[in-house]
């Protein structure tokens, strides 16, 4: 088995929280070999923690152009991905480049327009595309368990607080990225949403800045279509309590209820749990994409699907600065 060298480009909480505590259970297939950050003692204080021993750049085409790569997993400020996608595919190496895609749909199509003319890999790591409980869900909907889906309805209540150390990174105070925290982490719920019912037709929303720290508009309410004529609900805050989440699908024979551990599906006074085990989607996001190095076809990391995701928040934002139903196609 070939184990891919890996760069890395950013050595924030993304990085250090989520996508190497992922890529020490993948050593067989990944070699962290060098870091970048524009602020080199951060890059030498992770490099520490790392085993392998990466070499360290404060210039990111050095890093690029270093023969110490196979592979680069960028995870900066979304306002850097066209550029840093644009320089990787340069230089001949693959990409995988954590979500948003970018900050808002125009520059997420210039994204598209690159991976797709390229013969190197564009991979954009949305880890929730990954989920067993979403995945298994979708083939409880699929097997007309419920009938035909006619709503669906997600609420999430995320309480961002001062406190956090995600709301002290500098572009998340001053985001350039649509929405801030509304696109930031909204895109992981409308990829889940997506699994589950597919594509979203159009949206109606209203959106608004419940707290003064987090830089934009931090609540939102949205009713979508589908383009299989569903109905979907989606709430969302990052300022107001409690912290947790609601998702269900509804049909006319039943109703699915997705928790983080099992997926129940209720009909009458019947139900059936389907339990979901404890699972690290950011691993299963690097395995997918060491695969499709290898030539698998890159469905969960696809940029066009990310673009969609990143539309659904842009086209509800629009709604609200509007006041009219926003078509998603518009935007793409």
């Amino acid at each position: 088995m070939k184990q891919i060298r890996l760069g890395i480009a950013g050595c924030g909480i993304a990085t250090r929280k989520l996508h190497l505590p992922a890529l020490r259970e993948l050593q067989d297939l990944f070699c962290v070999t060098a870091l970048y950050n524009r602020t080199q003692t951060k890059a030498e204080a992770l490099a520490e923690t790392i085993t392998s021993s990466p070499k360290i750049y404060n210039d990111f085409e050095k890093m690029l152009y270093s023969g110490e790569i196979d592979a680069v997993d960028i995870s900066l400020a979304p306002e850097l991905n066209f550029e840093f996608i644009s320089k990787s595919i340069a230089a001949g190496i693959d990409v995988i480049c954590e979500k948003p895609i970018s900050i808002n749909t125009a520059e997420g199509k210039k994204i598209v327009e690159l991976a797709e003319g390229s013969d190197k890999v564009v991979y954009i790591a949305e880890n929730l595309r990954h989920a067993a409980r979403f995945k298994r869900a979708s083939e409880v909907l699929q097997s007309g368990a419920v009938g035909q889906p006619c709503f669906a309805t997600w609420q999430s209540w995320v309480n961002m607080s001062r406190s956090n150390e995600y709301v002290s990174t500098p572009w998340r105070k001053d985001p350039s990225h649509v929405g801030g925290y509304l696109s930031d982490g909204g895109v992981h719920h409308i990829a889940a949403i997506r699994t589950l019912v597919g594509d979203i037709d159009s949206v109606s929303a209203f959106a608004q800045m419940r707290s003064d720290y987090l830089g934009a508009e931090d609540t939102m309410a949205c009713i979508m279509t589908t383009k299989s004529s569903s109905l979907v609900s989606y709430s969302v805050s990052y300022a107001l309590h409690p912290c947790e989440t609601v998702v269900k699908v509804i049909g006319p024979d039943g109703c699915i209820l997705i928790g983080d551990s099992a997926v129940t599906v209720m009909k009458g006074e019947h139900e059936e749990s389907y339990s979901v085990p404890p699972e690290n989607t950011y691993k299963k996001e690097f395995a997918d994409f060491y695969e499709t190095l290898l030539g698998a076809k890159n469905l969960l990391g696809s940029p066009r699907s990310a673009l969609k995701d990143l539309a659904v928040i842009e086209a509800s934002l629009l709604s609200s600065k509007t006041g009219r139903t926003v078509p998603i196609d518009s935007l793409l």
